[in-house]
């Protein structure tokens, strides 16, 4: 079976690909989501580009959900003092250890937040770094990215000069190429 993820119908589906059918499908929960996985407990994590609001404010947000009955075991909505948004890309991967590596891709920021919400460290990719890597590899077009609904563009980079748009963490020891 294959899980997939259907970002403009804000649905999830799973598809059996001997019998070549879904044989699971939900939307209603999340808005624009993307990087859905399976996790070894049986839940699936996704990342919800669009579906927390706050008044007319609209924020990201990481969601762990058991399929069988569509609870949501665990979410992630940041907070006013770290206010969690990016239109579009972002990616979560759980980690051994519990807590989740998130990456804010209009920020080029990233976390690690534990499972009762607090960030463990973040790092945002600093603007001069983004410049030269531009400037080393291409001269493209800014673009404007200040959705009608938010109220504080400043909350992230709305010119996207670079930005990330995934990571995974790996152990150390992994990475036989830096040896």
């Amino acid at each position: 079976s294959v899980l997939i993820s259907l970002r403009n119908l804000n649905a999830l589906a799973v598809i059996d690909l001997e019998k070549r059918q879904v044989i699971w499908a939900y939307n209603g929960l999340w808005r624009a989501q993307h990087s859905a996985h399976y996790l070894d407990n049986g839940n699936i994590l996704l990342f919800d580009n669009k579906g927390h609001a706050v008044g007319k404010r609209i924020f990201s947000r990481l969601i762990e959900i058991n399929p069988s009955t569509l609870a949501v075991n665990w979410s992630y909505t940041g907070s006013r003092e770290n206010p969690f948004y990016t239109d579009f890309y972002g990616r979560v991967q759980r980690l051994e250890n519990g807590n989740s590596l998130v990456v804010e891709s209009l920020s080029s920021r990233l976390f690690e937040v534990t499972p009762d919400k607090k960030i463990v460290w973040e790092y945002k990719i600093p603007q001069i770094i983004l410049n030269e890597a531009k400037k080393a590899l291409y001269t493209p077009k800014p673009i404007t990215c200040i959705p009608p609904y938010m109220e504080e563009p400043h909350m992230f980079d709305s010119t996207i000069s670079g930005f990330i748009v995934s990571a995974l963490r790996y152990p150390k020891d992994s990475l036989h190429f830096l040896k």
